[in-house]
């Protein structure tokens, strides 16, 4: 994914400001997600559900031959709210 944890750190504290609650807790050395970051894993993984089956209808090659940074880059877009992205 060629992603530092920082990178990552911060792309989810820019969502938690724009979302203005946070998704995640601190629980000692650990994190859990808040009633929010539940809320949107589920509306996420509906709508990657989605995608996929949808892709898979028109993709050629199948969609599942795809690399992970492919579904990485979707995902960043379904949590982040992207409008425009570049998966090279």
């Amino acid at each position: 994914m060629h992603l530092s944890q920082s990178a990552i750190s911060h792309q989810i504290q820019q969502l938690e400001e724009q979302l203005g609650q946070p998704l995640f807790r601190q629980i000692g050395r650990g994190v859990e997600l808040t009633v929010a970051g539940e809320v949107l894993q589920r509306s996420v993984q509906r709508s990657m559900e989605t995608l996929r089956i949808g892709l898979g209808r028109i993709a050629s090659p199948p969609i599942w031959t795809l690399g992970s940074s492919y579904w990485y880059v979707l995902r960043l877009c379904c949590t982040a709210g992207c409008s425009r992205v570049s998966t090279s």
